[in-house]
């Protein structure tokens, strides 16, 4: 039986010898001596073997399911493999998985020699499942390849949190489960949509995602605070969204804003507004404008060039006096480019 050593072929010294042996079946059993040229010359002892604990046998299943709870074996046994019935210590469970939610024995007492226990892993991968016992010293480590449940939601992250209008950006939606483990095996499709619903706004199509996850690109239009959401075509509750911050695009028009009549000598408030060309206000435009008007006379009064701050934010209120009767016009351009302009009539009438 494998295990089992007995002396080699010996010869006595004065006809008696002390030799050691090793036995591995518990129970009675018997040794033999015997001469090798005299078969005739034999004797037998009788020993009883104690049963001892060898090993720690773990039986697991190789796959489990993040968050499902499997059976977990554990035999104490002799070197045959046979569970040491007499065996009562205690084990102890360990796992690579230290994740919140998983669910380890505690230590426990091994019924004649074996006990059942159940295992809960919730991080996917291969993970071990480590069990000793301080009693006999022994410790066993399988192996389980954890898998995550199917996706519950998406995670949708941005390559920037503050994009420039108009600019694509990229999007990465990945599938997971309630334990933050990828969905490798997710087959659904995604559907995007978003707060940004002008017109100009371009969102991927309806797509699958490889090995749960995906790279996309959107392009969003309107500044200021803007979601994109994905949802699963069908299992609308398999859903995840991503706030941006979009900026301005560059300064593509000049508006001026003045009333439709004033009176003469009488000073009134007109306001330059800077827009991309989706219509939001351009906040970071820092050019400079100038005034002129219809009105030539010598006490019209125009707003002298103005360079544009960051306290403007993008717009910024002057003052203007008209003197001529009738219908004049205003007229204000960016300095430097030529196409920001913009005029205004205003019907000049009597104080």
């Amino acid at each position: 039986m494998p295990g089992v050593v007995l002396p080699p072929d010996s010869a006595l010294a004065s006809g008696q010898g002390t030799f050691t042996a090793t036995l591995v079946g518990p129970g009675s059993q018997t040794i033999t001596g015997a001469d090798v040229g005299t078969p005739g010359i034999t004797g037998t002892m009788t020993v009883a073997v104690a049963q001892t604990v060898r090993s720690l046998k773990v039986t697991t299943p190789a796959t489990a399911t993040a968050g499902a709870a499997f059976s977990v074996t554990v035999v104490a046994a002799d070197a045959r493999g046979d569970p040491v019935t007499g065996y009562g210590g205690t084990v102890h469970f360990a796992s690579s998985d230290t994740s919140p939610g998983v669910s380890l024995p505690p230590d426990s007492t091994l019924t004649n020699g074996q006990g059942t226990f159940t295992v809960r892993l919730t991080r996917a991968g291969p993970q071990t499942l480590t069990v000793s016992s301080a009693d006999s010293g022994l410790t066993t480590t399988t192996n389980v390849a954890v898998t995550a449940q199917p996706a519950s939601r998406f995670i949708v992250t941005t390559g920037t949190s503050t994009p420039t209008a108009g600019t694509s950006l990229s999007l990465s939606v990945i599938a997971q489960d309630q334990f933050g483990n990828t969905d490798l095996a997710y087959a659904g499709r995604v559907h995007f949509s978003s707060t940004d619903t002008s017109a100009a706004v371009v969102l991927p199509s309806d797509s699958a995602l490889v090995n749960g996850q995906g790279t996309f690109t959107a392009t969003l239009t309107k500044a200021g605070s803007q979601t994109i959401t994905a949802t699963d075509k069908v299992a609308a509750a398999v859903t995840g969204n991503v706030t941006v911050t979009v900026q301005p695009a560059a300064a593509a028009r000049l508006i001026l804003g003045a009333p439709s009549s004033a009176r003469a000598g009488q000073s009134f408030p007109v306001t330059v507004t800077l827009t991309d060309q989706f219509g939001n206000v351009a906040s970071a435009y820092r050019g400079a404008v100038h005034f002129t008007s219809s009105d030539l006379l010598p006490t019209v009064v125009l707003p002298a060039d103005y360079r544009f701050t960051a306290a403007d934010g993008g717009a910024h209120s002057f003052s203007v006096t008209l003197w001529t009767i009738g219908s004049q016009t205003i007229t204000v351009k960016d300095t430097v480019n030529a196409a920001l302009s913009d005029s205004h009539s205003v019907s000049v009438g009597l104080l």
